[in-house]
């Protein structure tokens, strides 16, 4: 791989989150004390060019330079720790929602964000928290290694949600949100749907079909974790477990113990872009949880819970 090139390097995107998880979480809690006024877009943008840019300009530099004599090894042994599974010849525009969040939904992140997966669906944005989009592109902005990952996210705000589906883009996300991150048993899957409601008013708005997406092996990657909520900020900061950083470490010596098995299901078909009603969205919330559902009785691996969790 020529020197001066970056193509390829996004696969380390999941890993670069790893590195620098910990010391974020220090300096954003550091400006949250100092910044109580401010929006959360002024918080990220403090926290990351004035507080955290020298620091993630070595971050950078040491891990294209570490990685780039591992970096046909690594490719190997991730195509070896995620299996793509399920329904793989969806041929049109779709919102896929993917279970469990995990800590850092590094599955989503691995089927997204680089060319080594065997993701199909090309012609998709990956939606992600608008306080961690803005954070991102600051990053982008200055450090190479974020910039083609910066292209496939979407801002969670529902006005960006609704001009991706519009433009014919299909959506990546995890339902669930942070409330999953507090749910990381191993060998079980809580799904947090019953609160949701603006996708499937989107979904309905649009007419974009959604598609459950199950992960097995998410939580077992990530194991305990140690967080925080700040409801003023609506954030959640988390420390990583050791397993979290013996997994990570593991990758570039050999694939993941515990194989994570992605299992893609069927359309849930909405017809018809129009005015959505709340018996629509109730309706089509319910369709999504039997579907989900399903998709779990038919692909539990053995081991695993009974039965899904939904909250």
């Amino acid at each position: 791989m020529p020197s001066n090139s970056m193509e390829g390097y996004v696969s380390l995107f999941p890993f670069s989150i790893g590195f620098i998880c910990l010391f974020l979480f220090i300096i954003v809690f550091v400006c949250i004390v100092f910044s109580i006024y401010y929006t959360k877009q002024f918080l990220a943008f403090v926290g990351i060019l004035v507080c955290a840019r020298p620091f993630l300009e070595v971050i950078q530099n040491t891990l294209i330079l570490f990685f780039k004599e591992h970096y046909e090894k690594i490719k190997e042994n991730l195509r070896e720790s995620f299996i793509l599974k399920g329904n793989l010849t969806i041929d049109k525009q779709a919102i896929y929602s993917f279970h469990p969040h995990g800590l850092y939904s590094y599955t989503i992140v691995f089927y997204m964000f680089n060319s080594l997966s065997d993701w199909p669906y090309k012609n998709i944005k990956f939606l992600i928290r608008d306080v961690i989009y803005n954070t991102l592109i600051c990053i982008s902005n200055t450090f190479d290694i974020f910039k083609e990952s910066a292209k496939c996210m979407v801002s969670s705000d529902y006005a960006s949600i609704q001009s991706v589906l519009k433009e014919g883009k299909s959506l990546s996300l995890c339902l669930g949100g942070q409330t999953e991150m507090f749910h990381l048993t191993d060998y079980k899957i809580v799904a947090n749907v019953k609160g949701r409601r603006g996708i499937f008013k989107l979904s309905i708005e649009t007419g974009v079909p959604i598609v459950p997406v199950l992960v097995y092996g998410e939580n077992e990657l990530s194991g305990d974790v140690y967080g925080v909520k700040i409801p003023f900020f609506n954030l959640t900061f988390t420390i990583p477990s050791k397993r979290f950083f013996k997994n990570i470490v593991s990758i570039m010596n050999a694939s993941l113990k515990h194989t994570i098995y992605t299992h893609v299901g069927d359309p849930i078909e909405v017809g018809e872009a129009r005015v959505a009603t709340e018996e629509e969205i109730v309706t089509l919330r319910e369709k999504y949880i039997q579907a989900l559902h399903d998709l779990y009785q038919n692909t539990k691996p053995e081991g695993y819970a009974e039965h899904l969790e939904i909250i």
